[in-house]
């Protein structure tokens, strides 16, 4: 008897965790703009540095920035320096994937080493050459062209989130749906014998957003299924996880019936 209903309650929990289980995961490719986040907040932040220092419409020119010491030292340069510096960063980023987080740290450890020897040998002349030219560079903007910037970053963002359901995939217990156009017509690929892969291609972007690569081979096609920049990866591999794990309970529970009935 206690052994009955404890089975039944063992069924019971086992089929409520089942209906709590996710019953479909949608997945988006996002184009590479999405990546160009640290630029957007480094337009911000510069937006906002440059209000503080009430540099919005009158810009200063090279002569009076260097009136009092380098124009290259001066607050409005450096701002246009870092922005420029981090914009740079981004899109490198962006055209060359790193696989390892050492030539990200070259990147990074070499750009941040190199504007530090800039400043120091501006204040300090160690290299005569160097210094002359460092001293003819002067980049400035005021407050409003770093807030345009970010404004048109987030009208990009906008555009790409509301079209991102153009041509997105869907990954149920039993099919795969690839929804595309405008009208969103369907292709369907069973889920049996379905094998997923997950690749990191770039630290960085997956650094920033968790992005990366879905690989599906699905048997009995001639190509594999590739999604690249899936965003938040680690949570969607979890999902597909269960979603794909109520397939494999789905064929043990019948396979199971299939040997009682005989």
């Amino acid at each position: 008897m206690s052994t009955d209903s404890t089975s039944k309650a063992a069924t019971e929990t086992v089929q409520v965790t089942q209906s709590a289980q996710v019953k479909r995961v949608v997945l988006f490719q996002y184009p590479k703009v999405v990546f160009l986040l640290p630029s957007l907040v480094a337009a911000l932040i510069c937006g906002i540095v440059m209000s503080i220092f009430g540099i919005d419409q009158a810009v200063p020119d090279k002569a009076a920035a260097g009136q009092t010491s380098s124009s290259f030292l001066s607050p409005q340069n450096i701002v246009g320096v870092i922005f420029l510096a981090v914009l740079a960063i981004n899109l490198v980023a962006m055209s060359v994937d790193f696989p390892r987080y050492s030539a990200l740290a070259l990147i990074f450890g070499g750009t941040t080493l190199a504007l530090i020897f800039l400043i120091i040998n501006n204040k300090y002349p160690l290299i005569g050459p160097l210094n002359r030219i460092v001293s003819e560079v002067y980049i400035v903007a005021n407050a409003t062209f770093y807030f345009l910037f970010a404004a048109i970053l987030l009208l990009v963002y906008l555009i790409v989130y509301s079209t991102r359901w153009m041509d997105y995939w869907e990954v149920r217990a039993n099919e795969i749906v690839h929804n595309h156009g405008p009208l969103s017509d369907q292709i369907r690929y069973p889920t049996f014998g379905l094998k997923v892969d997950k690749e990191i291609p770039d630290i960085l972007e997956y650094m920033l957003l968790g992005s990366g690569r879905l690989v599906f081979k699905v048997p009995n096609e001639n190509r594999s299924i590739v999604l690249d920049n899936v965003l938040w990866i680690d949570r969607k591999e979890q999902q597909l996880m269960d979603v794909l794990g109520e397939m494999a309970v789905r064929l043990d529970v019948e396979g199971e019936n299939g040997r009682r009935s005989r």
